[in-house]
């Protein structure tokens, strides 16, 4: 069973992610985040699956992964199968892009030729994330495969292809099966676990960094049309989701991570006196957390010479110097 520290860390992976794809979910989250009960989690979860927005179904099936259901992992057989199966579907998808766009040179007429061209680009967008779907099936990693599955089961189901069976009912077989293969292929993958392997010494570090990340996506949000918070954030918040990627990733020194760290208190320090009142005081609550965590965890230089941010680049000085 999941401890609380790792559900609350899950719970941040999906509201750091629902920040850039699903603004709805984030009011449901928030709550979560202090205090990721089980039993609020799943009724979350179940309300964000339920969604018509594939972005927001897509949190709702990051938020399982916090959820303790015994499902056992598929046969390798099977969903090595379901992979295959898949890559044919794709290849079909490509096949009917491409012919949609010699139809659309071929075409004259403006109206159908704009039409065309948005068939074209939605057997792009379906067969891509076919494409992802199968990849992160070859990795084994289930979640993702369920998120990519569904934004492709979700396109399936756009009217513009009963706009193509309109004007071109020799397709209306192909959609059919093409669309009855993405539910089969959704319903399946659906079924598999939702798990994620955390670190369990770095969860901690992964929770003290997520609040900040959060806390400077909050002020970002909450001051969407100031653009010079927007700027102010924008860089550390990119770093800050970096870093706990690399906390995620054993195969990541905690360094690494923390270089990241240290680059987004340096842009931060830089700006925070530009602003005043909550704003400022905000920023500057975050940058002294992140001085603090920055000095906690281990470090080394950028193996770049000349590369970096000169504050975290500041700290390594004394030690070439005593080198030398």
């Amino acid at each position: 069973m999941l401890q609380a520290s790792e559900r609350k860390v899950v719970v941040g992976l999906a509201l750091e992610h629902a920040y850039y794809t699903s603004p709805e979910s984030v009011t449901k989250l928030r709550p979560l985040w202090g205090n990721p009960d089980p039993k609020n989690l799943e009724q979350v979860s179940q309300e964000l699956l339920g969604s018509m927005n594939p972005e927001t179904r897509g949190i709702g099936l990051m938020l399982e992964q916090a959820l303790d259901k015994t499902v056992p992992d598929p046969d390798p057989i099977l969903w090595r199968d379901l992979a295959l199966d898949m890559y044919e579907s794709q290849v079909n998808l490509v096949d009917y892009m491409y012919r949609m766009g010699e139809f659309m040179y071929e075409e004259d007429d403006a109206e159908k030729k704009e039409m065309l061209s948005r068939i074209y680009d939605e057997f792009q967008r379906w067969q891509a994330s076919v494409g992802e779907a199968i990849g992160h099936l070859r990795d084994e990693n289930w979640t993702e495969a369920k998120i990519e599955i569904e934004e492709a089961y979700s396109l399936s189901q756009s009217g513009i292809f009963d706009s193509l069976v309109a004007i071109n009912s020799n397709y209306k077989g192909a959609i059919e099966i093409q669309r009855r293969d993405a539910k089969k292929y959704r319903d399946t993958i659906r079924a598999y676990p939702s798990k994620l392997s955390l670190p369990a010494d770095r969860i901690a570090t992964i929770a003290r960094v997520q609040e900040l990340l959060l806390g400077l996506q909050e002020l970002r949000s909450q001051n969407e049309k100031d653009l010079k918070v927007s700027d102010a954030a924008s860089y550390p918040i990119e770093k800050l989701g970096t870093a706990v990627s690399y906390l995620l990733n054993l195969n990541v020194e905690v360094a690494a991570a923390n270089y990241e760290i240290g680059i987004s208190n340096d842009h931060l320090k830089a700006i925070v006196k530009a602003f005043a009142g909550p704003i400022g005081q905000k920023l500057s609550d975050i940058t002294d957390k992140l001085d603090i965590l920055f000095s906690e965890l281990p470090a080394k230089p950028w193996p770049v010479p000349g590369f970096g941010a000169p504050g975290v680049e500041s700290r390594f000085k004394k030690d070439a110097a005593d080198k030398t």
